[in-house]
């Protein structure tokens, strides 16, 4: 298979460099770079709050609330690689080994791979604790959803890291200096797509199918709770109201729960399917380069769906606000907040 030019690069003696590429407007460049900017803020500074409210508090250590430190903690290693990928633009000329231009290449798709697989591990959860209610805390646990999240780390590591340096495409890097961009100069495109296929867009499909299944599970349970007719006798009523209540209660926790998290899939989806669509036409389409444009929008769509993310939990979760407030010392003179049971768990 022909390699893509402005993934793959040229493995001979290229003069192609980054100043020989058009660049967008200064406008539009003016415009992206801030956003871009704010998003950075808002990423390092938005998951880093998160982390730290999953650590300090234990009324947020629940299993499914592991998964969320997982990928809070994905989001802020983005951050920290855009911040590295600013640096290496304003200074494009940077004397970095080939070997190290590879890794910080492969880095960028760190985060992608690992919320991806974070978000499959979160919707098992869910799908367990409604479709399989009964075997639900034989299966998961605060160890379990633990040790899942440090194995999806590990195996992210291995793939990202060890995998490419067996079979990259070459040394070639545009005059030897390192120029980040999403064009993946000596990356093989073998494993392009088993990252694009395998990590990113397999998992996806599998979480989709899995939330069709809960909510058709949801939809006949408040079926069911709504065809069942109140007995006639006092004492019966009194204890099936309570019980109905009780089971109206889980179910809207619940949902209020896979509500946020379809919104986080949502947010995934938006920020890195462009990405796979832009890496798989290339790797298909050899002859065709995507500007540079384009390419910086998507860019931005990467970083907006890290910044969004602590947003999400911040405004879906009860017990993530009344933490926050906890931690920075504010409070709320006459406020009838009850500590609901309703986080994101």
């Amino acid at each position: 298979m022909a390699l893509p030019p402005s993934l793959l690069g040229n493995t001979t003696n290229s003069t192609i460099s980054p100043d020989d590429v058009s660049e967008p407007s200064s406008f539009a460049t003016s415009i992206i770079y801030f956003i871009s900017g704010l998003a950075l803020l808002v990423i390092l500074g938005g998951n880093g709050l998160v982390i730290i409210l999953i650590v300090k508090f234990s009324r947020l250590r629940t299993a499914t609330n592991y998964f969320i430190l997982g990928m809070a903690s994905a989001d802020f290693a983005l951050g920290i690689i855009v911040t590295v990928v600013i640096i290496m633009k304003l200074n494009p000329h940077l004397p970095i080994p080939p070997i190290g231009c590879l890794l910080l290449r492969c880095t960028i798709l760190f985060p992608a791979v690992t919320s991806c697989l974070t978000l499959l591990s979160v919707s098992l959860d869910r799908y367990l604790k409604i479709v399989m209610p009964l075997r639900y805390h034989d299966l998961m646990s605060k160890r379990v959803a633990m040790m899942i999240v440090i194995s999806i780390f590990v195996y992210t590591a291995l793939t990202i890291y060890v995998l490419p340096l067996t079979i990259s495409n070459g040394t070639q890097i545009f005059n030897q200096t390192c120029w980040v961009d999403f064009s993946l100069t000596i990356i093989h495109p073998a494993y392009l797509q088993f990252l694009v296929f395998g990590n990113i867009l397999l998992p996806l499909c599998l979480i989709c199918i899995m939330y069709g299944q809960i909510f058709r599970t949801v939809i006949q349970m408040i079926g069911h709770e709504r065809s069942i007719r109140i007995p006639q006798q006092q004492a019966k009523k009194m204890r099936y109201m309570t019980s109905r209540r009780s089971s109206r209660n889980w179910i809207t926790r619940e949902l209020r729960t896979i509500k946020t998290l379809v919104i986080l899939l949502g947010l995934c989806i938006f920020g890195w399917v462009p990405f796979c669509g832009v890496v798989l036409f290339e790797i298909y389409n050899p002859s065709y380069q995507v500007g540079l444009k384009v390419l910086s929008v998507i860019r931005m769509c990467t970083s907006l769906n890290s910044a969004a993310n602590p947003i999400v939990y911040s405004l879906r979760s009860e017990q993530f606000r009344l933490c926050i407030r906890k931690l920075f010392g504010i409070t709320k003179k006459h406020s009838n907040v009850t500590n609901r049971n309703n986080t994101i768990s």
